[in-house]
């Protein structure tokens, strides 16, 4: 069972985050993403892919955080969010 979503104190820069991420895509801007989703308790583990688990975890992450659900990651979302999140 995956562990309930926490919120860590930890800086997120999003500056590298300058494309819309969506199933198939690779990069540093996927793994930072992964890596935050790591350290929230979406996903179990990052590998610079953005595969069927970064898209299931991203679609959770924005049905919680009051974000329509498409499962894709752009910078405008993961700007608009706090600092903690």
């Amino acid at each position: 069972m995956t562990p309930a979503p926490t919120t860590p104190d930890t800086a997120y820069d999003t500056s590298i985050l300058v494309r819309n991420l969506k199933l198939n895509s690779t990069g540093a801007d996927v793994r930072l993403v992964q890596t935050r989703l790591v350290e929230l308790n979406y996903l179990s583990s990052a590998n610079g892919t953005y595969d069927a688990a970064t898209q299931t975890a991203v679609k959770r992450f924005q049905q919680l955080h009051g974000l329509s659900p498409g499962g894709g990651a752009d910078a405008r979302g993961w700007r608009g969010r706090p600092q903690h999140v």
